[in-house]
């Protein structure tokens, strides 16, 4: 699609293998409106963003999808990862069972569910954010946010349930459910 158009893909199941590498959705400098609704992904390994890898993108709304049993194997975003753009909404989607895994690239695991950086407004509501894992199978690694991991400037992160998310061979951790910062933080 040329610049500036809008894009939706939705009702889709897309079925990864479980290895090697592959995104389930990657989107990259989109400067229309993305919208990801209603889709099932499971079973990609990735980098980064196993299940979905959006970098770049303008206005960004994932909603009620299914995304589980994705893998990042340098420890971003095992189900989604997004990096920059304005306007990101995540709404109603079951993201369950996804890891992010040290010893590849990183110091550092973010988000076995959701990692988010560099977004200028995030809304995260009712989803279900559960049994995510970010794993580190050779120690001394620090894990941020294994459920959930934002930083952007105004996050708003309201009416989820983040549940049974963990940190498992971490040296340190914060936010084993959810790990939220920026320039406003709003927690409900």
């Amino acid at each position: 699609l040329a610049s500036g158009l809008n894009d939706t893909n939705s009702g889709c199941t897309a079925i990864g293998n479980g290895i090697g590498s592959g995104k389930g959705i990657s989107i990259s400098g989109f400067s229309g409106i993305v919208t990801i609704m209603g889709n099932y992904i499971k079973s990609y390994n990735s980098d980064y963003g196993g299940g979905m890898n959006i970098s770049g993108s303008s206005t960004v709304i994932i909603g009620s999808n299914t995304i589980g049993g994705n893998s990042a194997s340098c420890a971003l975003g095992g189900g989604v990862y997004v990096a920059g753009g304005n306007i990101l909404t995540i709404s109603g989607n079951m993201i369950n069972g996804n890891s992010c895994i040290g010893g590849g690239c990183s110091g550092v695991l973010h988000g076995g569910g959701i990692y988010v950086s560099g977004v200028n407004t995030v809304t995260v509501s009712g989803n279900t954010i559960s049994s995510n894992t970010c794993i580190n199978p050779v120690g001394g690694y620090t894990s941020i946010g294994a459920g959930l991991s934002i930083s952007g400037g105004n996050v708003t992160v309201s009416g989820n349930l983040i549940s049974g998310n963990s940190n498992t061979g971490i040296a340190t951790s914060a936010g084993g459910g959810a790990y939220c910062s920026g320039t406003t933080v709003i927690l409900s």
